[in-house]
């Protein structure tokens, strides 16, 4: 089980709405964060990922060396401060 999902919005076929959707229908559900990563800033787009469920909600930067920043700050956030619960034996 991974221990994070990082999800795209406008995934083919099927969208990130409906990942969440279908992710947080079963009946249990893993304890996985799932983080959107966007280009959309849509508040629409944002308010619906927290209600279906995203731990967090990420606009994608336009350069490199800002994704790069952003993704260092995330896996910091989440692998060195955020204690998250283990997965059930």
């Amino acid at each position: 089980m991974p221990c994070l999902v990082l999800l795209d919005l406008n995934l083919p076929g099927m969208d990130g709405r409906q990942f969440l959707e279908r992710l947080r229908a079963r009946e249990n559900p893993p304890a996985v964060p799932v983080v959107v990563l966007s280009t959309s800033s849509n508040p629409v787009d944002v308010e619906a990922s927290y209600r279906l469920g995203a731990a967090g909600y990420l606009n994608k930067p336009l350069t490199l060396e800002l994704l790069v920043e952003h993704m260092q700050a995330l896996s910091a956030y989440w692998f060195e401060v955020v204690l998250l619960p283990e997965e059930p034996a």
